[in-house]
């Protein structure tokens, strides 16, 4: 494996120019993005998604979310809300609903400020609500629908720097139509990472992984390749031509060192 040191000095029209080297005339670049599977609550049972589920918690507490739509923060705090009230006055209802509204806010505002006293187990009910209702829906739908439409092929796997593993959800794996989509890709994913695949192959087949990911000193591109002698012997060379100074920062990459 090798990886292009300070990759990030390069506009993102430089680096597709780059990641083009990689690939031949009969094989596309694939972009990885996280699949959208739905999550229930009973889900929520490793340690992992645990930990997830916790994070969101924090972050809704601080009001650190960004939502994609607005009103979801609003139905959030309206169920948050029930729970509250429901765990102090159980499920009978008081008629007054403005006296309702003002008890609700009420128990929201100490909750939110931790000066409210609460069961472990509905605390558990409301961070497990915070996370389905925010992993499910809160998510760029005009970007999904972008993946969706040039998804070539869903799996298991996942690659990052440090290489490829298998997950518990699903991958979608897609081609943008032409320059200006391959652009939007790169600047959405951020992290971005491609593989690339000759049409009608399998995931298995690629003949290269790509992944943009970021180091102490700036933002590195790391390779993953089959066959080491077309890397050296055509890819370097591609790059040499397109960028001399990139080519000088290509470096072979030992883990065990």
């Amino acid at each position: 494996m090798y990886n292009i040191r300070h990759f990030g000095l390069l506009d993102e029209e430089s680096q597709l120019e780059i990641l083009q080297c990689f690939i031949k005339d009969d094989e596309d670049l694939l972009f990885q993005h996280n699949g959208r599977d739905q999550i229930k609550e009973g889900d929520i049972t490793y340690e992992y998604i645990i930990s997830e589920r916790d994070n969101y918690f924090d972050y809704f507490c601080k009001d650190l979310w960004f939502y994609y739509d607005k009103t979801l923060k609003e139905e959030i705090e309206n169920k948050v809300k029930k729970i509250l009230f429901e765990s102090i006055y159980g499920k009978n209802d008081i008629y007054d609903l403005d006296k309702r509204n003002e008890i609700e806010e009420k128990l929201y505002k100490d909750f939110k400020d931790d000066d409210l006293d609460i069961d472990d187990e509905v605390l558990e009910k409301i961070k497990n609500i915070i996370y389905i209702e925010s992993y499910n829906n809160n998510y760029d739908k005009v970007e999904e629908e972008f993946v969706s439409q040039r998804e070539i092929f869903i799996n298991n796997s996942y690659i990052n720097e440090e290489g490829e593993k298998s997950i518990e959800g699903t991958m979608k794996w897609y081609k943008p139509q032409n320059k200006e989509e391959y652009l939007h890709a790169m600047e959405k994913e951020i992290f971005y990472v491609c593989i690339a695949l000759k049409r009608g192959s399998s995931f298995e087949e690629h003949s290269y992984a790509l992944a943009y990911y970021e180091t102490a000193e700036d933002y590195d591109l790391m390779i993953f390749e089959k066959n080491e002698d077309d890397f050296k012997n055509v890819v370097i060379n591609k790059i040499k031509v397109k960028n001399p100074e990139i080519a000088k920062n290509i470096r072979e990459i030992d883990f065990l060192n």
